[in-house]
């Protein structure tokens, strides 16, 4: 069962996407996404850059779409998400389920801001992923700093994937990874 803390997690994400805060993810807050990473990366309008942040955030929809059943007209509701992570992440012992729900938002995560192509996220593009959500950026360096685990000044997937993964499933509020999306509480 989903505890408290994880939910407050998960709905804290769920937000994060609902760019048009309908309460229900659809296409067009992925379409949303990939114009706020355009102009926040100073994309030129149907460039090659910007036409692969379209097709990277529609692609996240639609496999979300497939993934949690159930969905009605090609939306997400909150309470489907959440049961879709309550049943088969957060509290799943299955290390194949685990590693392929956190290869999905790193997926995400670099496809959209690893600008530079390098497999990592520098600080300026950790902190583009902040602008572009419109996260709070006070708890920003604090949260580099501590998933920056061999303190190379960038974040590697590697040090990236325990950090996802324990925001997925951890019920520990002290845990670094809980805040890799921003402060949520």
């Amino acid at each position: 069962m989903i505890s408290d803390f994880q939910r407050k997690k998960l709905v804290h994400l769920f937000n994060l996407l609902d760019l048009s805060e309908s309460g229900n993810l659809q296409l067009n807050d992925f379409a949303e996404l990939a114009e706020k990473v355009r102009i926040k990366l100073n994309y030129e309008d149907r460039s090659k850059e910007h036409e692969v942040a379209v097709r990277k955030s529609v692609k996240f929809f639609y496999d979300l779409l497939r993934e949690i059943p159930d969905h009605q007209d090609q939306t997400i509701s909150l309470e489907q998400w959440l049961d879709y992570f309550d049943e088969n992440v957060v509290n799943s012992d299955d290390d194949d389920v685990i590693s392929d729900h956190v290869q999905f938002f790193l997926d995400f995560l670099f496809g959209l801001f690893d600008e530079n192509r390098d497999g990592f996220i520098s600080i300026d593009e950790y902190i583009d992923i902040f602008e572009v959500f419109g996260l709070e950026k006070s708890h920003l360096a604090k949260a580099f700093i501590k998933l920056d685990l061999n303190a190379d000044e960038r974040l590697s997937r590697y040090e990236l994937i325990p950090a996802i993964e324990t925001f997925l499933q951890s019920d520990d509020p002290e845990e670094v990874g809980n805040w890799v999306f921003g402060a949520w509480d």
